[in-house]
């Protein structure tokens, strides 16, 4: 295997591709899963911990780049999906009302 890439074997027999790494940002041991084995072939693990060793050489750390990617889209469609179902209706008919009332 790669350097930094192991394969993890648990106690109930499953196999874990994992990465472990130092974090180029937080000065700290890390690991981040790859998969399981053999679902995750040994040549794909090998070419996402090789792209993990770039980002680490350009100092990103994987596992934040990997949640933010994440989360990003999550946040706004889940933020969209909050105005559209909650404050949009709660506006509907109170902007017209307001602005004829006033005049």
């Amino acid at each position: 295997m790669a350097i930094g890439l192991s394969l993890l074997i648990k106690t109930d027999g499953t196999k874990l591709c994992e990465f472990r790494f130092t974090s180029p940002t937080k000065l700290k041991r890390r690991k981040s899963s790859l998969g399981k084995f053999p679902d995750v072939p040994s040549s794909d693990a090998r070419l996402k911990a090789q792209s993990y060793r770039e980002l680490i050489s350009q100092q990103i750390d994987p596992i934040d780049k990997k949640q933010e990617k994440e989360l990003a889209p999550s946040t706004y469609v889940r933020k969209v999906g909050q105005f559209e179902n909650d404050v949009k209706p709660f506006f509907k008919g109170r902007l017209i009302s307001s602005a004829n009332s006033k005049i």
